[in-house]
C-alpha cells in the first residue's frame, strides 16, 4: 500500500529497505508473492494465519511464487547503481548527508535502521576483527567473525553519525536513542538466560535494549546504572514530540517516559497488549467464558505479570530456554508441546527467566 510508505507516514524523507531482508551487497530481496487473480496479485502467500509459516512459505517457494527486485529506495526510486556497495554504509552516509545539509536553526529527527541481522560483512570490517575466537554460532552456524564484523560496522555507522552531530554543533541540543527492536533468532544466536526468540512473546523475543544519551539527556538525567522499567517502543513517540513541544492529541497509545527514563522513577504505563490474534486456531476449553474466551491466542502484560492465552504451536509459539552454543556445558530447555492448559502466567518481576507458570 502506497499510504504505508515513510513519507506518506509522516517522513519528509526515506532512503533503505522497505522488506528488510535485503542482500547488503547486490541490494536484491526475494519476496514470496501469490500470483492469481485480481484479488490476489501482489499479496504475499501466507494470507492463511492458521497456518504454520514456515510450511507455507516452504509451500510458496516450491510453487515458484517467489520474485526478486531490488529493494534499495531513495524515497520511492529504486536505487540501481549502488551495486556493490556495503549497504549499512550507505545507510550512514545518507544520514550524515542529511546532518550536514541540515538548517541548525530548524528541529530534526532522524531515525536510522541498521538491517544487519543476516551477516555478509565486506572485508573492510572483517579485517579489524582480529581477536574474536574462532567458531560458530547458533544451528545456521554462523561464523563469529562475520556477526563480529556486522557488529562493528553498526558501531562505526553510529559514531560517524554522533561525530557529524558534534562537528555541525547540534550534539548540545541533541538525544540520541540507540536501541534493539527484538530479541535473537534461535536458529543463529540465543537470548540466554531468557526464555524465548523472536517470533514468540516469552522476554528472549519481546525485551529490547536501549541507551539513551546525549548531551540534553545527560543534563536531565538524576540516576545511573540500569533502568527495568515497563516501556514499550511506541512510548517514544509521545516522548519525543513532548521534548519538541509538539502538541499531541489524548488518543494516542503512547506515554511520556522521559522523567521516568532519566529518574530511573516508575513508569506512566501500565500494561502492553502485546498478541491478541482471533484469527488462529482456537485448541482448548475456554476457562474463564464469561470474561475473555482463553482459547484465543493473546499475550498481555499488567504490572509485573505477563499472561498468555490459547494453545500456541509452531513458529510464533511456545518456546524454550535456547543455550549458547559456545557453551556446550550449558543445555537447551524445550516446553511441554502436549500442554494441555491454555493459560499461562509468569511474575516478570520476580522471574524475568519465566521458569515458573502461576497459573495453576
Amino acid at each position: 500500500r502506497t499510504s504505508c510508505l515513510p513519507r506518506n507516514r509522516g517522513f519528509d524523507y526515506f532512503y533503505g529497505s522497505y522488506v528488510a531482508w535485503t542482500d547488503h551487497i547486490n541490494h536484491t530481496a526475494t519476496s514470496c508473492i501469490k500470483r492469481g487473480d485480481e484479488t490476489t496479485v501482489g499479496k504475499p502467500c501466507c494470507l492463511n494465519r492458521g497456518s504454520i509459516l514456515r510450511d507455507c512459505i516452504k509451500s510458496c517457494w516450491d510453487k515458484n511464487h517467489n520474485v526478486a527486485g531490488i529493494d534499495l529506495m531513495d524515497n520511492e526510486r529504486p536505487v540501481i547503481d549502488a551495486g556493490g556497495l556495503f549497504g549499512p554504509d550507505l545507510i550512514t552516509d545518507k544520514a550524515v548527508g542529511r546532518i550536514v545539509d541540515h538548517n541548525p536553526e530548524k528541529r530534526l529527527f532522524l531515525s536510522v535502521a541498521y538491517t544487519t541481522h543476516n551477516p555478509t560483512p565486506t572485508d573492510a570490517y572483517l579485517n579489524k576483527i582480529t581477536e574474536i575466537p574462532p567458531g560458530r554460532l547458533g544451528p545456521l552456524n554462523s561464523p563469529r567473525k562475520d556477526v563480529a564484523a556486522m557488529i562493528n560496522a553498526v558501531d562505526t555507522g553510529v559514531g560517524k553519525i554522533i561525530d557529524s552531530l558534534k562537528q555541525k554543533g547540534l550534539w548540545k541540543n541533541t538525544v540520541l536513542l540507540f536501541t534493539s527492536d527484538h530479541g535473537g533468532h534461535r536458529r543463529k544466536n540465543n537470548n540466554w538466560p531468557l526464555r524465548g526468540t523472536t517470533h514468540t512473546y516469552f522476554e528472549g523475543g519481546i525485551r529490547g535494549l536501549g541507551i539513551l544519551t546525549g548531551s540534553v539527556t545527560n543534563k536531565a538525567k538524576s540516576c545511573t546504572g540500569s533502568n527495568s522499567q515497563l516501556y514499550h517502543m511506541t512510548d517514544w513517540y509521545k516522548t519525543f514530540l513532548t521534548l519538541a513541544g509538539a502538541t499531541i492529541g489524548s488518543d494516542t497509545d503512547s506515554y511520556d517516559i522521559w522523567t521516568s527514563v532519566c529518574s530511573c522513577t516508575k513508569s506512566p504505563r501500565k500494561e502492553i497488549l502485546h498478541s491478541l490474534n482471533p484469527e488462529m486456531p482456537r485448541l482448548g476449553s475456554p476457562v474463564y467464558p464469561d470474561t475473555f474466551d482463553s482459547s484465543v491466542q493473546a499475550t498481555i502484560r499488567m504490572g509485573d505479570y505477563k499472561l498468555f492465552t490459547g494453545r500456541i504451536s509452531g513458529t510464533g509459539g511456545f518456546s524454550g530456554w535456547v543455550a549458547p552454543a559456545e557453551y556446550p556445558e550449558l543445555v537447551t530447555l524445550e516446553p511441554d508441546l502436549n500442554d494441555p492448559s491454555n493459560v499461562h502466567l509468569y511474575d516478570i518481576k520476580n522471574d524475568p527467566l519465566e521458569n515458573y507458570d502461576l497459573s495453576a
